[in-house]
């Protein structure tokens, strides 16, 4: 497998081919967003346990929150949130965003503030298809 990956490289590389860029945040700040709604969906301390609630969401296993790595669901997790979030602005969809995926809910926020200190940030959570459950964050 990794020889045809490397050839694809090699010949994609020798005509200019660029790949299409990605929309998903796959870097250290999304596996900082990560564990951050691990602990938010699967911890057993109360304060979390108590958001859960809040927010109507099941407690998960932590094997099954992952980061999405599927260009496609980006995208759509895009859309969503630039229907429903402020810090998406003006922006327009496709944007890059940071996706996390648990056995119930998607977890999505804006690329640029995902897992950093942001004066101006909100998460949002949706349901299994694309329906906006709750949101959290800072800022105006």
């Amino acid at each position: 497998m990794i020889p045809l990956v490397l050839a694809l490289t090699s010949v994609l590389s020798q005509h200019h081919v660029s790949l299409p860029p990605s929309h998903c945040l796959l870097d250290q700040h999304a596996i900082r967003f990560l564990h951050q709604v691990r602990h938010l969906l699967t911890s057993p301390d109360s304060s979390e346990a108590g958001r859960r609630e809040t927010y109507g969401l099941k407690t998960e296993r932590p094997d099954q929150v992952h980061l999405v790595t599927v260009d496609s669901v980006c995208v759509v997790a895009s859309v969503a949130y630039a229907q429903d979030a402020g810090p998406a602005g003006d922006l327009r969809p496709p944007f890059r965003v940071a996706v996390a995926e648990g056995q119930h809910v998607y977890v999505v926020e804006l690329a640029t503030a995902a897992g950093r200190e942001a004066d101006y940030w909100e998460v949002v959570i949706y349901d299994r298809h694309w329906h906006r459950l709750a949101s959290y964050g800072r800022g105006s």
